[in-house]
């Protein structure tokens, strides 16, 4: 199997276009946090602003989760639409998505996405009541 050349830049081409369907997702969700956050700020209303945030979070994480899933399971069917079954760049295209999968999965990490707002809100409020107190 040749792994140079053409081929991989079709190969690269599927799966930038399949990476950038999957990355609507985060992106959907901190546009919506955007909207909704400057509510809750311009209200002072700190308690909603940090379940937005983990919410939102929560949601993006597990529907990223799902599509990844998706592609990887379905690397053969998102092949065949762009090349014909059989050849060597079909066959490069599905190792490549079904790859995606476990690239994606070493730089999840939601548990420090909670752990940074709480410590930030920590911080925040001893600083506030510094300059207050």
């Amino acid at each position: 199997m040749s792994t140079g050349g053409t081929n991989a830049v079709a190969v690269m081409t599927v799966l930038n276009l399949t990476l950038s369907f999957i990355g609507m997702i985060p992106t959907g969700a901190s546009n919506t946090v955007l909207s909704l956050g400057s509510i809750f700020n311009g209200e002072k209303n700190r308690n909603a602003l940090e379940n937005l945030l983990r919410f939102s979070i929560k949601v993006s994480t597990l529907l990223s989760i799902v599509a990844i899933i998706a592609v990887s399971l379905f690397a053969p069917f998102i092949s065949e639409i762009f090349y014909q079954k059989g050849t060597e760049v079909e066959n490069m295209t599905i190792v490549m998505l079904r790859i995606v999968i476990w690239w994606s999965i070493f730089f999840i990490n939601k548990r420090n996405n909670y752990k940074n707002i709480s410590v930030q809100r920590e911080n925040h409020d001893k600083q506030y009541l510094f300059t207050c107190g």
